[in-house]
């Protein structure tokens, strides 16, 4: 027994549409898949820690990060900027820097919940 052809116009095939364009007023993160945006956003915050004089020593895929200040560093005042992210303020320790120990303050930070 042999079957009828196939009819395209019955069931057309599924056309896959394009993602919008963002608009230039949107955040480009915004479009971005969650791991990307992570990455992005731990980046950062690692860039205003390197201009603000502090150390990051968690691993880029954490999301609580724990960053070392040296004292001076204006990185609570610019992440006070970003209500968003919660600081905790965790102590004091010392950091062997150019060949000197120096007194740092440890603060961490709650980029997104999980581990």
């Amino acid at each position: 027994m042999a079957t009828a052809p196939r009819r395209f116009d019955v069931h057309p095939r599924a056309v896959r549409k394009k993602k919008p364009e963002p608009a230039l007023s949107d955040d480009p993160l915004y479009y971005r898949d969650e791991k990307s945006f992570r990455t992005a956003l731990w980046h950062g915050l690692a860039r205003l820690a390197r201009e603000c004089n502090a150390w990051i020593v968690t691993p880029p895929n954490a999301g609580r990060v724990r960053i070392q200040m040296a004292e001076g560093s204006p990185l609570l005042e610019r992440l006070a900027a970003f209500p968003r992210y919660p600081i905790i303020k965790i102590g004091k320790t010392s950091r062997l820097a150019h060949g000197k120990f120096m007194d740092v303050d440890i603060v961490q930070v709650n980029l997104w919940r999980g581990n």
